[in-house]
């Protein structure tokens, strides 16, 4: 990712955030709406609205320098994993994450905007997939 996108990304996510509460609702509907067996399975991970929202601050605020969380995103690689989420589940939440930026932030969220949020969510997505094929000792 360059700069210029991670700082899209990060202003993007706090004017979205701002109403955190209508950005989960987003991206939940979305989400079920586009793939509802995905959804089923990322719920059941009983992860509530205001902790996605501040596990997504979190990664957000990371993107500049991800090394430092990879742990945590291979934690959430194997947790979801149990759940039957994966690589082709982590293209649907990707996809219906951006959905809910674009519909919360409207005109605001231009294609500059949908670009960086595509890398980005490339780039921590390459992370999760890359530490469930490692097949760890202790998952």
């Amino acid at each position: 990712m360059t700069p210029k996108q991670i700082q899209l990304v990060k202003q993007s996510f706090e004017a979205a955030a701002m109403r955190s509460d209508r950005l989960a609702d987003l991206f939940f509907v979305g989400l079920g709406t586009s793939d509802a067996a995905c959804w089923r399975r990322f719920r059941g991970l009983g992860v509530p609205d205001h902790e996605l929202i501040e596990g997504l601050a979190a990664i957000v605020g990371s993107l500049d320098r991800l090394h430092p969380i990879v742990p945590v995103l291979e934690w959430l690689a194997f947790r979801g994993v149990r759940h039957g989420l994966g690589a082709p589940q982590y293209r649907a939440i990707g996809e219906a994450l951006v959905a809910a930026l674009a519909n919360a932030l409207r005109d605001a969220f231009t294609t500059e905007h949908r670009q960086a949020w595509t890398a980005a969510r490339q780039a921590v997505a390459d992370i999760m997939v890359r530490a469930l094929s490692a097949e760890p000792l202790a998952a």
